[in-house]
C-alpha cells in the first residue's frame, strides 16, 4: 500500500528579502561599561573596530569614539592647568572617553536595537545618533539691514563697555572667512602656535603640537570633518556660508568705515569648524568635538546656530563639561515652527534662542517650546558671507548670534559672572513682549533682549527653579482628572539678594484650577538655596482629555519685579496603568500593548517583572485579524521602532480590585478603527493579578471581541506578540514549545540563573504558536528590519507552526484562530504568562491560574498535548540562501512518500524541490538545488 505525501515546505522569506535589500550605515552612540574587558579590548584597539560581545546583536558593525582622542587631551590639559575645574571635573576625561559611535552595516534598524543596547550590561547608555543640521534661511539681501541693533539698544550698551580686551566668541558652524575684510581683525589666534620653535620653525606651519593641547598647528582654530566629512585639518575656512554670516552678526568690525557692525565691540571670535567643505552641505558632525575644543581653549561663550529635534546622552555631559570650564552655551531653537525641543540649546544650562521680526512678533519659522529662554531678531538679518560681501539671512540660526554677542558683552562688563550668572543676566533683562504674542506665552522664554539692561546690572535678580515634584494624594504618580495635586519647589538665587519675594503659580491654559498659588519667602541671599515652606496646590479640571499636557509657570517676584520664571509640565489621564499585586508587575495600555505604553522609547511603564529581577520584556502587542490586509495590530511595524498603531482607546487603562476575590486587574477597551485595516471590532481587555500564594507568580489576559457591524466576520485570528529579553538585551535567549507545560518557555540557555517566563493560550479555539528568532532562519523572517503584516500573519495564522527558536534574540506569537463572529456576536480570549526561576514554577503557575481561570468564569480548554509534526529541521547556509545546492535536514513522525516545496510567505508554493518516495519516520538529509529567486 503507498503512503500518504508529505509535503514540507521551504519558506521563501530571506532569500527574497536579501536580495532586494540596500546596504545601510546607521549609528548609534553609547556609553561603554568601562569594567568589563571587551571596553578594555575596545581601548587596546584605539577605540574603533568592532566588539565582539555584540556582534550576535548588531551583526558586522564597526565603532569609533564619539569623542576625539585629540580632544580628550585638549580638555584634560584645561583641566590640569585650572584648580577650581579639576575640582568641579574630577573624572570627566574618563566618562567622555567612554562614549562611543557604533556604525551598523546592512539592514538594521538602529532605533530597535539602540533600545536592545540599553538592557546589555557592556552598555550603560544608548540611542540612535541624531542628524545635526544649521538652521539658516538665505533671504533678500534689500531687506531692511541692521534694525535688529537699535531694536535691542546696542548702541547704548557699547557705551558701557570697558576699555579691556573684549570676550571670545567661539562660532561652532561651517566655517568662517578669517580673510574678510569686516572680520579680519576681529578673528581669535592661538599665540602658543604661532612664533617661531626652538629649530626656528613657524610654528603655525611646523606640524608640530607646539600647545601640548592634541591639536597640530590649530593657529586659528580647528576644522573637524574637512572636505571628506572625517578628515580634520588646521585650516576651518568655509564651507557653507552659513558660518561666516554667524559670525559677522557677532564681530563685524564697529567703526572701520566698512560694510557694517557686529552686535559686539571689542569682540574676538573663533573657528572651529564641524560642517563640509561643500559649501551646498547643511549637515554637521563632530560637534560635540567643537564645542569640547572651544571651551577647553578659552571660549567665554559658545554660539551653536544648528541642531536637531532629538537630545543625546553624551551631549548632556559635553554640555555640562563646557559650562564647568567656564563657557556659555547659545544655540538656535530651530526654524520648524513646532512646538518641540531643539538641541543642543535645550539642555538645561544652554540658552536657548527663538526668532521674532522686525515688530518683536515671533518669526513664522521659529520654533516655540518651554525650554526657550530668549527671543532675539531672526528675519532679515545682515551681516558678512565669504568673498568680501553681504547678505541677509532669516533663522533662529541668526537670533542666536545675537544672543551670544550680548553675552559676551555680559561677560566683559562683569568678568567674574559665572556662565549661569550670564545666562541669567540675559533672561532677567528681556523686554516683554507677551502682548503681541499671547498664543505662545511661556513657550519663547522673558521675551526679547535687550542689551542696554543687561550689560548696566539694571536686572540683577534673578532665581532658577532647581528642583519640583508633583504629587496627589495617593502617592502613586497618575494624575488624573479632578485631583488636587501638591508642587514642592526648590529654589536657588543666581544673582543678587532678594528682599521681599514671593512665588506665584500661574497656568499657561484652561485645564487647572489654582487652589493655594502664592507664596511669600522674604529675603534669599545670592548664591543660596531655598526649599518653599509648604507645597503650591491646584487641581485638575474634569474635561481633561487622555495624556493631555499641563503646562504650569512659576514666577518669582521681588517688589513687583518678576525676578524668575520657569516653565513645569506634567501628564494628566495616563491611558495605561501598572498592575503589582504579585511576583509579577507589569503595564497595560489602552491600545493592546503590555509592557510599555511608548514602545520603542519604553519609559512609560515597567516592563514585566518578576520579583527583583530587571525588566524581562521588550515588547507585548496583541495581533487581530482575517489577513495580510486586514490585520489591526500595535506591534512593531516596517519600521521596527515603530509600533503600527491600529487601536482607538474608548476606556482607558484603570487598575481596579472589583471582580477579583484576592488581588487587582486593569480594565480597558479599545476599537480597531484607528487605521485603515479595522473591520469593526471592539475589544474589552482585562488583565488578572491574584496574590494567593499559589497564583502570585502568574496573570492572567482576557481578551472579549465583539463585531459592531452588521455583517459577519470570518477567519479571525488573534494572537500576542512577545519579544521577552532574558539577560543582557535578550542574546542566548531560546523561545520553545514545552509539551508538559503546553506553553512556550522563555530563557536563557547561557546564564541559568535567570527567571524564565511561560506563555499560552487557555480558551477552546485552536491553538496557533510562532517561535521568532528575531534575526531570521530559513523558515523565520527577520523582524530587524521589518516587521510587515503578511509576516505577522504567517507566525500567527499556521497552527504550531515553529516550536522552536535557536540560541538568540528571540521572540513568541501565541493565539487563537480561526474563529468566527455574526453581527453583534462575541468571543472570549484568554492567555496566562507565568514567570519563575525553574520549570516547575512555571508549571505551578500555569496550573493553578488554568483553575483559577475556570472558577472566575473564563471559558478554558483543559490541556491536551499537541503531537510533532513533521517538518524540516534545517537548511545549511539559512538565514541568507542564493540559488545553488543546499542541505536540507527534515524529520517524519510516520513513513511516508515526500515532497519537498517552495513557498512564498503567503503559502504560495514557487517551485518543488525534491520528491521521493518511501521515506521510513525519523531524521533524514538531502541535497537539492535551489532556484535563482533573485
Amino acid at each position: 500500500m503507498r503512503c500518504a505525501v508529505t509535503h514540507l515546505a521551504v519558506a521563501l522569506l530571506l532569500a527574497l528579502g536579501a536580495a532586494g535589500a540596500v546596504a545601510q550605515q546607521t549609528s548609534i552612540v553609547v556609553e561603554l561599561n568601562g569594567d568589563t574587558p571587551s571596553y578594555t579590548e575596545w581601548l587596546r584597539s584605539g577605540r574603533s573596530g568592532r566588539i565582539d560581545a555584540l556582534r550576535s546583536l548588531l551583526g558586522e558593525h564597526t565603532t569609533a569614539p564619539y569623542i576625539l582622542s585629540s580632544t580628550l587631551q585638549c580638555v584634560e590639559q584645561a583641566i590640569e592647568t585650572s584648580s577650581a575645574a579639576k575640582t568641579r571635573l574630577e573624572s570627566t576625561v574618563e566618562r567622555l572617553q567612554r562614549y562611543a559611535v557604533i556604525t551598523l552595516h546592512g539592514p538594521r534598524n538602529a532605533a530597535l536595537l539602540a533600545a536592545k543596547l540599553r538592557r546589555n550590561s557592556l552598555v550603560l547608555q544608548a540611542q540612535v545618533l541624531p542628524e545635526q543640521r544649521i538652521v539658516g534661511q538665505p533671504n533678500d539681501p534689500e531687506l531692511q539691514r541692521q534694525y535688529y541693533l537699535p531694536r535691542i539698544d546696542v548702541f547704548r550698551a557699547w557705551d558701557l563697555l570697558p576699555s579691556s580686551e573684549g570676550a571670545l566668541v567661539a562660532i561652532i558652524d561651517t566655517g568662517i572667512d578669517t580673510a574678510h575684510v569686516d572680520l579680519q581683525g576681529s578673528v581669535w589666534k592661538n599665540t602658543a602656535e604661532m612664533g617661531l620653535d626652538d629649530s626656528g620653525l613657524d610654528k603655525r606651519t611646523n606640524r608640530k603640537d607646539d600647545d601640548g593641547n592634541g591639536f597640530v598647528d590649530d593657529w586659528f582654530g580647528w576644522d573637524f570633518v574637512g572636505r571628506s566629512g572625517s578628515m580634520q585639518d588646521n585650516i576651518p575656512l568655509p564651507g557653507n556660508s552659513h558660518g561666516t554670516h554667524v559670525a559677522g552678526i557677532v564681530a563685524a568690525q564697529v567703526n572701520n568705515a566698512i560694510g557694517m557692525a557686529g552686535v559686539a565691540r571689542q569682540v574676538r571670535v573663533m573657528a572651529v569648524k564641524v560642517g563640509r567643505d561643500d559649501p551646498n552641505s547643511e549637515s554637521v558632525a563632530r560637534s560635540a568635538d567643537g564645542i569640547l575644543y572651544a571651551s577647553a581653549m578659552g571660549a567665554d561663550v559658545i554660539n551653536c546656530s544648528f541642531g536637531s529635534s532629538s537630545p543625546t546622552f553624551a551631549d548632556v555631559d559635553v554640555i555640562q563639561t563646557a559650562t564647568k570650564l567656564g563657557s556659555l552655551v547659545v544655540g538656535a531653537a530651530g526654524n520648524d515652527a513646532s512646538d518641540q525641543a531643539f538641541y543642543p540649546a535645550a539642555y538645561a544650562e544652554a540658552v536657548s534662542v527663538a526668532a521674532t521680526d522686525l515688530s518683536d512678533r515671533l518669526a513664522p519659522f521659529s520654533n516655540v517650546h518651554s525650554t526657550v529662554d530668549v527671543c532675539a531678531p531672526g528675519v532679515g538679518i545682515f551681516s558678512t558671507i565669504p568673498g568680501n560681501s553681504y547678505a541677509s539671512y532669516n533663522g533662529t540660526s541668526m537670533a542666536a548670534p545675537i544672543v551670544s554677542a550680548v553675552a559676551a558683552m555680559i561677560t566683559q562688563c562683569f568678568p567674574s559672572y559665572t556662565p549661569s550668572q550670564v545666562r541669567a543676566a540675559l533672561v532677567s533683562s528681556c523686554e516683554d513682549i507677551d502682548t503681541l504674542n499671547s498664543a505662545y506665552v511661556g513657550k519663547f522664554g522673558m521675551g526679547r533682549i535687550n542689551a542696554y539692561r543687561a550689560c548696566s546690572g539694571q536686572a540683577t535678580r534673578w532665581c532658577v527653579v532647581t528642583r519640583h515634584l508633583i504629587s496627589d494624594a495617593d502617592g502613586d504618580g497618575i494624575f488624573r482628572s479632578g485631583d488636587a495635586l501638591d508642587l514642592k519647589i526648590t529654589l536657588r538665587n543666581v544673582l543678587s539678594d532678594l528682599a521681599n519675594a514671593r512665588v506665584v503659580l500661574q497656568s499657561l491654559d484652561s485645564s487647572v484650577e489654582l487652589i493655594d498659588s502664592v507664596i511669600s519667602f522674604g529675603a534669599l541671599a545670592a548664591q543660596q538655596e531655598l526649599t518653599l515652606p509648604r507645597p503650591l496646590r491646584f487641581r485638575l479640571k474634569q474635561s481633561l482629555s487622555d495624556n493631555q499636557r499641563i503646562d504650569l509657570r512659576v514666577r518669582v517676584l521681588d517688589d513687583g519685579g518678576v525676578v524668575g520664571s520657569d516653565v513645569i509640565s506634567a501628564v494628566a489621564n495616563p491611558t495605561y496603568a501598572t498592575i503589582s499585586v504579585n511576583d509579577i508587575a507589569t503595564t497595560v495600555n489602552s491600545s493592546g500593548n503590555i509592557g510599555y505604553n511608548d514602545y520603542s522609547a519604553n519609559e512609560q511603564g515597567v516592563g514585566f517583572l518578576y520579583k527583583e529581577s530587571p525588566s524581562l520584556l521588550f515588547e507585548g502587542a496583541l495581533m487581530i485579524g482575517t489577513g495580510p490586509s486586514l490585520l489591526p495590530n500595535v506591534a512593531r511595524g516596517e519600521e521596527t521602532s515603530v509600533r503600527d498603531k491600529s487601536f482607538r482607546s474608548s476606556r482607558a487603562a484603570s487598575l481596579r480590585t472589583d471582580s477579583v476575590a484576592s488581588g487587582a486587574r486593569v480594565a480597558t477597551a479599545f476599537t480597531d478603527d484607528l487605521s485603515t485595516d479595522g473591520m469593526g471590532l471592539s475589544i474589552v481587555k482585562n488583565v488578572y493579578a491574584r496574590s494567593e500564594d499559589s497564583l502570585k507568580n502568574s496573570i492572567l489576559v482576557v481578551l472579549t471581541v465583539s463585531n459592531t457591524t452588521n455583517r459577519s466576520i470570518d477567519n479571525i485570528y488573534a494572537a500576542y506578540f512577545f519579544d521577552f529579553d532574558i539577560g543582557s538585551n535578550g542574546a542566548n535567549n531560546v523561545c520553545s514549545w514545552d509539551a508538559e507545560l503546553g506553553a512556550f518557555m522563555h530563557r536563557n540557555v547561557v546564564e541559568s540563573a535567570l527567571p524564565r517566563v511561560a506563555m499560552t493560550m487557555i480558551s477552546p479555539l485552536p491553538l496557533n504558536g510562532f517561535a521568532v528568532d528575531n534575526d531570521g532562519a530559513i523558515d523565520c523572517p527577520s523582524i530587524y528590519d521589518d516587521f510587515t503584516r503578511a509576516e505577522k500573519w504567517f507566525m500567527m495564522s499556521q497552527g504550531l507552526r515553529r516550536r522552536s527558536s535557536t540560541p538568540t534574540d528571540a521572540s513568541t506569537v501565541i493565539g487563537a484562530g480561526p474563529f468566527s463572529l455574526s453581527p453583534g456576536a462575541s468571543q472570549q480570549i484568554a492567555w496566562i504568562l507565568a514567570a519563575g526561576m525553574s520549570r516547575s514554577d512555571l508549571l505551578k503557575g500555569l496550573t493553578t491560574m488554568r483553575n483559577a481561570a475556570t472558577d472566575q468564569g473564563v471559558e478554558v480548554q483543559p490541556y491536551v498535548p499537541i503531537p510533532l509534526v513533521d517538518g524540516i529541521k534545517h537548511v545549511a547556509g539559512s538565514p541568507l540562501l542564493s540559488g545553488g545546492m543546499a542541505q536540507i535536514v527534515y524529520s517524519l513522525t510516520l513513513p511516508s512518500d515526500v515532497e519537498l516545496d517552495m513557498i512564498d510567505i503567503t503559502g504560495r508554493q514557487v517551485a518543488v524541490l525534491h520528491t521521493e518516495s518511501d521515506v521510513i519516520s525519523g531524521d533524514h538529509s538531502v541535497t537539492i538545488t535551489l532556484p535563482d529567486v533573485a
